[in-house]
């Protein structure tokens, strides 16, 4: 009877925690900077598909110009509110301050106007 595990063992034995821990030791910097050129290089390809390679259904286009156009409409009441308060701000101001009730005024104290 042939044992299934047999090739496990074999395979086991080609990667121990020894050799492993070896190749780590000597190889770490290729290795992480293999992955870091992987990772540019797929960074760059993402950058450059969303960039160029873009495609937009006419569905999209059209919701996309419609909210664009809704957006960028001149907002006359909303203008026009802004003007008047701005006019009725610099009303105000040229009108200056003036003082209803001068709480410093000393010529009648508080208990003769009882």
């Amino acid at each position: 009877m042939n044992n299934p595990f047999s090739q496990f063992s074999k395979i086991r034995s080609w990667f121990s925690v020894r050799k492993i821990s070896l190749f780590w030791y000597r190889f770490y910097r290729r290795v992480f900077i293999v992955l870091f050129v992987c990772v540019s290089i797929f960074g760059v390809w993402y950058w450059y598909y969303n960039l160029y390679r873009y495609s937009w259904t006419e569905g999209a286009k059209k919701t996309f110009l419609d909210s664009y156009a809704q957006e960028t409409d001149f907002k006359d009441a909303v203008f026009e509110k802004a003007v008047s308060n701005a006019r009725e701000r610099q009303s105000q101001y040229e009108k200056g301050a003036s003082l209803e009730h001068d709480y410093f005024r000393l010529d009648k104290l508080p208990e003769e106007t009882k």
